[in-house]
């Protein structure tokens, strides 16, 4: 077993817990490897162009799944486009097909363009999607214009992910976005853009589940729910204390909440 440095507990603190594979692409970049070509391509690109893999070779892939399961490591693999996703689904299943996959919380990171068969897929492989939900805001409104109205609006697809019985989680990505989680909570239960047009009405979390997402799911995500994600005895007591309540306040006000105390093990180590 070559995994002396995965580590399910900590030591002094720190932990390496898994490995990111990079399976890619921006879709606002216009460098996500899609199935169906951009309506607007980038200058000077083929015609029909639909972005490129990150790792051309896909038994290069595979090896990576094939060496992460048989070692136990939790893989975070961030992908966009539906063809990367393909190419994640083609492999992990090969992986988990010859080392078993039982309780291993591998994760989808990002899954701007996922599709609803795949989201199967990923429900049957047991596959945690971390979604991106600040492009909704950001780049929401570029996503139409590339992509077209009916898929832009599906960004990040929260609400699908759920009805479908998968777990899941939101992120940040900083430093591509601000590493502010009540406006990550904000995005996911708005979906508004820059333009102040609604990405994806059907795709909106409500305030608790966004909440929820970034507390005892992400906890369970990272194997650390018997010690964080929520208030219990026994756990750890790393709490923030807020200005306002985001489940009371209207939604747009969400995004300006501001932390007055970081609490962690019970000691306070920030106050504003």
């Amino acid at each position: 077993m070559e995994s002396k440095w995965y580590k399910k507990e900590y030591e002094n603190r720190y932990r390496l817990a898994g490995l990111k594979l990079t399976l890619y692409g921006s879709p606002q970049g216009r460098t996500a490897w899609r199935t169906k070509p951009y309506l607007l391509a980038p200058h000077g690109a083929v015609d029909r162009y639909v972005g490129y893999p990150a790792i051309s070779r896909e038994k290069d892939v595979l090896a990576i799944y094939e060496k992460a399961f048989k070692n136990d490591w939790q893989v975070l693999t961030c992908a966009n486009g539906d063809a990367a996703l393909n190419q994640m689904i083609r492999t992990i299943s090969k992986a988990a097909k010859k080392y078993g996959n039982d309780d291993r919380r591998n994760l989808l990171i990002h899954g701007q363009y996922v599709r609803d068969e795949q989201l199967d897929s990923f429900k049957d492989l047991d596959v945690i999607a971390s979604l991106f939900s600040l492009p909704t805001f950001y780049w929401g409104d570029w996503h139409k214009e590339i992509i077209g109205d009916s898929l832009g609006n599906r960004i990040s697809p929260a609400r699908t992910v759920l009805n479908k019985g998968l777990k899941v989680t939101i992120h940040t990505d900083a430093p591509v976005a601000l590493p502010n989680l009540m406006r990550a909570v904000w995005t996911a239960v708005s979906r508004i853009s820059r333009s102040g047009n609604v990405i994806g009405e059907g795709e909106k979390l409500s305030s608790y589940e966004a909440l929820k997402s970034i507390t005892d799911w992400s906890a369970y995500q990272h194997f650390e729910l018997d010690t964080k994600g929520t208030l219990a005895p026994g756990k750890l007591a790393d709490l923030v204390i807020l200005d306002k309540n985001p489940l009371k306040v209207p939604v747009d006000e969400i995004k300006d909440i501001q932390v007055l105390e970081t609490i962690k093990e019970g000691v306070a180590i920030f106050k504003r």
